[in-house]
C-alpha cells in the first residue's frame, strides 16, 4: 500500500500555502524522511548564520514527517537539539528524520542537518499520539 503524505498547507515548515513559511519538501525512502534546502538569509540570527530556532524547527518537522507518513498524528513531547557547526545562509543542506521507537503512545526520533562536508545539528525527541492514529 503507497503511504500519503497528509499536507498541512499553512504550515510554517511544510506548507506550500505559507507566504513567510520555508516551503520545506519531504520524501519518504527506507523508513526516512528527507528533504534538501537551500538555507536562506532571510532565516539569518547571527549574520550569515542561520537561526538555531530555525534550525530546531527543520528537526522537529523532519522527525514529524516520519511519523505521519506512518498515519500517526502525534505532537512533540520533549526535543534534545545539538548544534555541531554554524550553518551558513546559501549552504544546501540534507534533511533527515527517522523513527526509532514506536511503543504505545510514545514515539522516539531522530534528525539530522548536513551537507557533503559535515554535520551542522542532530535531535532526538519524544512524540505523544493524539486523537486515533
Amino acid at each position: 500500500m503507497d503511504k500519503i503524505e497528509t499536507e498541512y498547507l499553512n504550515c510554517f515548515a511544510c506548507g506550500r500555502d505559507n507566504p513567510i513559511g520555508l516551503h520545506l519538501q519531504f520524501h519518504y525512502e527506507n523508513e526516512e524522511a528527507t528533504a534538501q534546502w537551500n538555507c536562506p538569509i532571510q532565516y539569518c540570527g547571527y549574520p550569515d548564520v542561520i537561526h538555531g530556532g530555525i534550525i530546531s524547527t527543520i528537526l522537529d518537522e523532519a522527525m514529524a514527517k516520519a511519523i505521519l507518513i506512518e498515519n500517526i498524528v502525534a505532537v512533540t513531547g520533549k526535543m534534545n537539539v545539538s548544534f555541531r557547526a554554524p550553518l551558513k545562509a546559501g549552504t544546501e543542506i540534507l534533511i533527515i528524520g527517522k523513527i526509532e521507537k514506536n511503543k504505545g503512545n510514545v514515539i522516539t526520533a531522530s534528525a539530522r542537518i548536513e551537507d557533503k562536508v559535515q554535520v551542522y545539528a542532530e535531535a532526538n525527541a519524544t512524540y505523544i499520539r493524539v486523537g486515533k492514529s
